[in-house]
């Protein structure tokens, strides 16, 4: 198929083509053999820029970013590589023998040095925010698109002011104060994809990893981010909960401090 961007064609796209991941984030829709297309408000040029930062710097293997563009309504649309013969590691993960899920998760590990390994540019350097310097969104920290930051300490004081509106809560003051003692400024500022989990690894048919895909919450982040966001949300997986500590430098302190942050802004740990 030869995608055209215009209106006619982008609406025929949608009507046709096969949605993918249902969710509530970004809609995810076959178009061809080749193709899909990703769809949604978190959906930015700043996607397209990170998985061609990636490819050209790292082994690791990203599907390629062929267009991207605005709809009226706000959400971004990028249209990228399809991967054939791929499958996520969600939809394997209970046909995978012990040595298989071990083996994976090396490689993921393998992966993520070498991200770790990418130096910042002189321009961002300490900056916590995307590859092009522009605001980040990363659904741990905010719904909505916050930043750039330009230190670890910004980044810090901004997420601590996000609690203000809970300090009327009895002890909720205390609470804050205890994270806001534990929270370190000091840490590496290392490349981060901030959302490793098992619909976002693809294996082949040999089991081993594939391609890394979703890196819309990809950017330099505190070194201890990576491992926070691979067990978000995963408080009930126990076997990934100890593979994670594998596939990423576990960092307790830190995952202590950003739970008891997440139960003051009334979420769940993890």
């Amino acid at each position: 198929m030869t995608w055209a961007p215009n209106s006619t064609a982008r609406g025929g796209a949608f009507r046709w083509s096969r949605r993918l991941y249902p969710s509530n984030h970004p809609r995810v829709f076959r178009l061809s053999r080749h193709t899909v297309m990703k769809v949604g408000r978190c959906v930015r040029s700043t996607e397209a820029a990170t998985m061609r930062f990636v490819s050209a710097r790292t082994t690791i293997r990203v599907p390629k970013a062929y267009k991207y563009w605005t709809l009226p309504n706000g959400e971004g649309v990028l249209i990228m590589e399809w991967l054939h013969g791929t499958y996520t590691l969600h939809e394997r993960w209970k046909l995978l023998s012990k040595d298989d899920k071990l083996r994976i998760t090396r490689q993921i590990r393998s992966a993520i040095e070498e991200l770790r390994a990418l130096p910042q540019p002189d321009a961002l350097r300490g900056m916590i925010c995307p590859v092009d310097g522009a605001a980040l969104w990363d659904e741990r920290v905010r719904v909505q698109r916050c930043g750039p930051f330009e230190s670890e300490h910004a980044f810090n004081e901004y997420r601590l002011s996000l609690l203000d509106h809970f300090l009327w809560e009895p002890g909720a003051r205390r609470d804050v104060e205890n994270i806001r003692i534990q929270l370190k400024d000091d840490h590496r500022i290392l490349f981060t994809h901030g959302d490793i989990g098992k619909r976002n690894v693809l294996i082949d048919h040999d089991n081993n990893l594939a391609a890394i895909i979703d890196w819309e919450m990809a950017g330099w982040m505190p070194e201890y981010w990576e491992y926070v966001k691979t067990v978000h949300g995963m408080w009930e997986d126990e076997e990934w909960l100890i593979l994670s500590r594998e596939m990423v430098p576990p960092y307790d302190s830190e995952m202590k401090a950003d739970d008891q942050y997440i139960i003051v802004n009334g979420g769940a740990p993890f």
